[in-house]
């Protein structure tokens, strides 16, 4: 097993052509927030196709911008696919590629209060937000199926879209409309205690605490408010509301419908008799770094365990397969090569904190990551996988036992 960390830009990758079994990536999504370290790509125009079926392109221009900054979602889109592009070269014919992305709501991003000292977001880069001129105020963008349908004219294969599902989110600020008077200060002050003392229990920053708003009893002998929280008169406030947003797309794409996938190891990951469904609730990470938009190793465990190899053929690189009957793995090639068969290959081009690199070693197989930024492959990436306790522990399940005819 090895692993390999590069700096660079995921729409130009060091890598030859077909050369993974499988890319796992979360990229970053549009009009939400900033990064740490330089960001900006020289990115090329082109023509857009929107989706299938679609003759009349849109003209992007080129930019300097970093990816989900752009100023329009086409844009954000059309990078994206330039991406996409890249990763069909570097994927093999039989591989999978699964795109964790999310929505964004027209005028969101920028939250200029949560920035400041006790706010949702303090000690991350501030990010100004987008307002697009033909979307509605709060409009939800779209991105997800935007981007997808764009992918589908560009050629890939939408086989899926499995759901991570989170049982512990960020709180927004969807109230709707109601009679209420002013918060007094002893529920700010007891606020802020309350963070606090999570932060020094959980031993995480501010931003990894996710009770910020969680439920705050007031001071009982508060000369303000006499223990009841609230100051001056009740008055109208007319806010917005919907659902707690609490899940994200994975998109699975393929080359077509020849792709390898396991679905005995993916069964036994997922620790179920039947074919394993598209919801995940993965558990959540400990995960105390500086990167601001993480997803727990436990997420891509059983999309890796399904789609890379733990045999290939040493020469081709072909994945080889299971007996039903004896529970073996056979090649699939014709290489009928006598070495002993190779670990398969992850690929992450937007690596972050390294939960990929976590995930692909705990299931024995290689992987390699690729960031813009040195600041985070060097302060969270490269620790957080040295720190990693060594593969080992799945060995003793009996698809991990290095079963071979």
């Amino acid at each position: 097993m090895t692993g390999i960390m590069a700096q660079g830009t995921a729409h130009a990758m060091p890598f030859p052509d077909k050369h993974f079994h499988s890319v796992v990536t979360s990229p970053p999504y549009y009009g939400l927030r900033a990064y740490h370290g330089e960001q900006d790509v020289e990115w090329p125009g082109g023509d857009l196709y929107p989706m299938p079926g679609t003759y009349l392109p849109v003209l992007i221009h080129e930019m300097k911008s970093a990816l989900g900054a752009e100023e329009f979602p086409e844009d954000y889109v059309w990078h994206m696919v330039l991406i996409c592009r890249e990763v069909k070269r570097v994927l093999r014919d039989d591989g999978v590629f699964w795109l964790n992305i999310a929505d964004s709501y027209n005028g969101s991003g920028g939250a200029g209060g949560d920035y400041n000292e006790g706010g949702l977001k303090e000690g991350q880069p501030k990010y100004p937000g987008h307002h697009i001129e033909y979307l509605t105020a709060g409009d939800a963008i779209g991105i997800p199926w935007r981007l997808a349908f764009a992918l589908q004219a560009d050629g890939w294969t939408l086989r899926g879209v499995p759901l991570w599902v989170k049982d512990s989110v960020m709180p927004e600020p969807v109230d709707g409309w109601r009679f209420a008077p002013d918060a007094c200060s002893c529920m700010t002050d007891r606020r802020e205690a309350s963070i606090r003392e999570q932060m020094a229990e959980q031993g995480v920053e501010r931003h990894r605490v996710y009770r910020k708003a969680g439920d705050i009893e007031p001071d009982p002998q508060c000369p303000k408010c006499g223990g009841s929280g609230c100051v001056g008169d009740e008055r109208l406030r007319q806010g917005s509301w919907r659902h707690t947003r609490s899940y994200e797309q994975i998109f699975m794409l393929t080359k077509g419908m020849g792709y390898f996938a396991d679905r005995a190891m993916a069964k036994m990951v997922m620790q179920t008799d039947a074919n394993p469904r598209d919801i995940l609730r993965p558990a959540r990470s400990n995960y105390k770094g500086e990167h601001f938009a993480t997803y727990p190793p436990s997420l891509v465990v059983p999309l890796i365990a399904a789609t890379v190899p733990r045999h290939a053929c040493p020469a081709c690189g072909k994945a080889w397969a299971q007996s039903t009957i004896s529970i073996r793995y056979r090649p699939t090639c014709s290489c009928d090569d006598p070495r002993e068969p190779v670990a398969g290959r992850v690929l992450d081009p937007f690596f972050g904190s390294g939960s990929t690199a976590l995930a692909a070693e705990e299931l024995g197989v290689d992987w390699a990551g690729l960031d813009i930024s040195r600041q985070y492959l060097r302060e969270e990436a490269a620790v957080r996988v040295l720190k990693r306790t060594p593969v080992g522990r799945l060995d003793d399940l009996p698809l991990f036992g290095g079963k071979l005819s």
